[in-house]
């Protein structure tokens, strides 16, 4: 309501006797465009004169705003040119009431007035003149002639001012309808068809929406004529103040600062054809992204997000389906009792129920399941938006060092890998080490890693800013390939941890397995890394090739290690703020990996959502870290850099409580119980003493929880002393693993 208020604002002001318009008891006959003026009533029954001028008006719209603390009115005519809904907004009448000027109300017209003189008796005298009626918007028409001088363009432009005319042609027919789009929100508001030379044309007329709902102006239109002497051509014009447009989010958008804007038809043509292509919608969204060679075009010749080409994939399977069922095929199995439907066996079950996991939790709204691919492999982005909206302003500041991702740790549950992206927290003297993205898969090929990072680029693009990001990984071929297509010019160094297990599996190869020499070598790599420059690490690599190794493990340096040297070594991290020494503290993120790991929980297929959700508070634990640190709050975790002490000085809002990794560990498990519980109470098989266990939680020595399985028949009153059980829950064992949680116990 405030932006309306201030929209209008201009107009108000002409209710004051500054501006000097005149105020008129009789309401002028035909006034020109352009004319303005004040009428004023003196008794009630004129109050509505004003509105019959001599020309023929109709009232399509009728806003009403708040001006101070009253509510106001303003009134849109467009004219009409013609017999039945032949109407205009090429000439158009608009008027503003409102209580604060009593017994007046503002009126003024726009656009073109010629075109308002009565149709009837126009088209009567031009008949009896010529013997023929006169040709419809025979101006318009002369437009397409090629003295006309109009350009003709095959490209539709980017926000047109207000006057701008032009032909658009199209080539081939899937940009018949792109000069729809131009990056402004039109909402079509009528069609004329006419007959020019006897043949059938139409001319469109199109209002601006200015606002969410039906918040619409007339005060900047866009005009088109579409006529078959001229064959794959439109003419297109546009009239008014351009001023008037207001760049605003979707209606169902979450995020109210997300502009939105509508994407070609041409685009959206060619994403639905892609949906029968085995691609998935990454690769998708960057073919598109990548034929779009213009990034200012990027609002309206390619695709939005990775979210609009999984939705009309969707649509459109959706629609298959739809019409390979017939009504009476969904009938019958509706009607068909659920005892009597085809039971699933045990690992169509457990396949199913992975995939209806995963896509609740993808559909749950919280936004973290990023992305998902059940075909032909699994394969889960994950990410929370809030940790990666950081990250980019995080590139964006010049107080901080530049950012550092890594990549390429590889952590297993059960059938599953997980694949993090992390990035130093360069607020904090600690530099901690914070998750930005996680992807879940279950076979490790190129296109995990291609997927992964054409995801992050769509999430991150200021990674176009090369000198603000680097990015540090394992030599793998699939990963550094998936960066350097996806990551181009931002630097990537090699990962010195990866690159030590590789000389120790090169050791074993060479049956270096005695302890003392395999550290040996260890040490003597890690002398080199921490040489302060390369001419200092190549002397001292000569001394090493010439003295202490083995020829054939001088021969694999050479060629594997020695390359990447100055891309891992200390001299060439300093210039970034990093150094060798990494964190490996207990409640560092690897750390929290590895207890995750070493859980005794079984990451089975079907337990994938688990991971999911556990990712999630993961995710959570770290965030309320750098929360409660940056503002120095009880049992705060990191050192915030003293220059961003006032930065972080006041707060208002209220943060959750630390915890340890222990009670976040705690907390996985028992969120883990309770959703297998849920699995046992929607159990369909029947339940004896012989099928089935009770299973329990209990505490061990170290305060940590431990999953008890105890037989039918042990679990007996008194039988449990060592447990406070608070109820019960029998299920078929062959649901269940042998760690399974059943007992919700304290």
């Amino acid at each position: 309501m405030a932006k309306k208020a201030q929209r209008y604002e201009i107009q108000m002001q002409l209710f004051e006797p500054k501006s000097n318009l005149p105020v008129l008891t009789e309401v002028p006959i035909r006034p020109k465009t352009g004319f303005q003026y004040i009428y004023k009533w003196e008794d009630k029954l004129k109050r509505q004169e004003w509105r019959s001028d001599g020309f023929r008006w109709r009232q399509y719209s009728t806003v009403t705003f708040k001006y101070g603390d009253v509510d106001c009115k303003r009134y849109y005519f467009k004219v009409q040119v013609g017999p039945g809904n032949e109407y205009t907004t090429d000439f158009t009448r608009h008027a503003i009431e409102s209580p604060l000027y009593e017994n007046k109300i503002l009126v003024w017209y726009q656009g073109d007035d010629s075109l308002a003189i009565n149709a009837a008796l126009k088209d009567a005298t031009d008949l009896d003149k010529h013997g023929k009626a006169p040709q419809r918007f025979e101006n318009q028409m002369k437009l397409f002639l090629p003295e006309a001088g109009l350009p003709i363009l095959s490209e539709v432009p980017l926000r047109p001012k207000g006057g701008f005319k032009y032909i658009f042609k199209w080539e081939i027919p899937l940009k018949r309808q792109d000069w729809r789009v131009d990056g402004y929100r039109w909402r079509q508001n009528s069609v004329t068809r006419f007959t020019y030379n006897d043949l059938e044309s139409k001319r469109y007329y199109f209002k601006l929406q200015v606002g969410p709902g039906e918040e619409f102006s007339t005060e900047f239109t866009k005009n088109a004529i579409e006529c078959p002497l001229h064959e794959n051509q439109v003419l297109v014009w546009y009239q008014g103040d351009e001023s008037v447009v207001r760049d605003f989010a979707h209606g169902n958008s979450k995020d109210p600062q997300k502009e939105y804007h509508r994407t070609a038809p041409s685009v959206l043509k060619k994403i639905q054809m892609e949906t029968v292509t085995e691609k998935l919608p990454l690769q998708v969204f960057s073919d598109l992204l990548t034929d779009c060679s213009n990034r200012a075009r990027h609002m309206i010749d390619a695709p939005r997000d990775v979210k609009q080409i999984q939705n009309a994939r969707k649509f459109i399977r959706r629609a298959e389906r739809s019409l390979n069922e017939t009504p009476n095929d969904k009938k019958q199995i509706r009607n068909t009792p659920k005892m009597q439907r085809k039971a699933l066996n045990k690992t169509e079950r457990s396949s199913h129920e992975t995939v209806d996991a995963i896509y609740n939790l993808y559909a749950s709204g919280n936004g973290f399941v990023s992305d998902l691919h059940v075909a032909p492999n699994i394969l889960i982005i994950c990410f929370d938006e809030s940790t990666v909206a950081e990250f980019r302003q995080f590139i964006k500041r010049d107080d901080l060092t530049v950012q550092c991702l890594t990549y390429g740790s590889t952590f297993i549950f059960g059938e599953f890998c997980l694949s993090v992206l992390t990035f130093r927290q360069t607020e904090f003297e600690d530099t901690p080490v914070i998750p930005l993205m996680y992807v879940i898969y279950e076979r490790d090929t190129p296109l995990v890693h291609e997927t992964f990072f054409m995801r992050f680029a769509a999430a991150v693009p200021e990674f176009e800013t090369p000198e603000r990001l680097i990015i540090i990984s394992d030599e793998d071929v699939a990963i550094t390939s998936a960066i350097e297509k996806n990551c181009p010019g931002v630097m990537r160094l090699r990962c010195w941890q990866h690159a030590l297990q590789s000389i120790k599996s090169k050791l074993q190869s060479l049956n270096v397995t005695e302890k003392q020499e395999v550290q040996q070598y260890e040490s003597d790599f890690i002398r080199l890394l921490n040489q302060d420059s390369a001419g200092k690490y190549k002397s001292l690599l000569a001394q090493l090739y010439l003295k202490k190794w083995k020829k054939e493990f001088s021969d694999y340096f050479d060629v594997a290690i020695d390359p990447d040297m100055n891309r891992m070594g200390a001299w060439a991290l300093r210039p970034f703020g990093l150094s060798l020494q990494t964190a490996h503290q207990p409640e560092s993120f690897s750390g929290v990996m590895k207890r995750l790991g070493e859980s005794g929980l079984t990451w089975s297929k079907s337990s994938v959502d688990g991971l999911v959700a556990s990712l999630l508070k993961i995710t959570d634990f770290f965030n309320v870290r750098v929360a409660r640190s940056r503002y120095r709050l009880a049992n705060h975790a990191y050192t915030l850099k003293a220059n961003l002490n006032d930065f972080y000085d006041d707060n208002d809002t209220d943060f959750p409580d630390s915890i340890t990794v222990e009670e976040l560990m705690s907390d996985i498990r028992l969120s883990r119980a309770e959703s297998i519980a849920k699995l046992g109470k929607r159990t369909n098989a029947p339940i004896t003493p012989n099928n089935s266990r009770r299973c329990a939680v209990k505490q061990n020595d170290t305060g940590m929880e431990e999953i008890c399985i105890l037989e039918a028949e042990a679990v007996q009153e008194g039988a449990t002393n060592s447990l406070t059980i608070e109820h019960v829950i029998l299920v078929d064992e062959a649901e269940l693993d042998q760690d399974t949680v059943m007992y919700i116990c304290h």
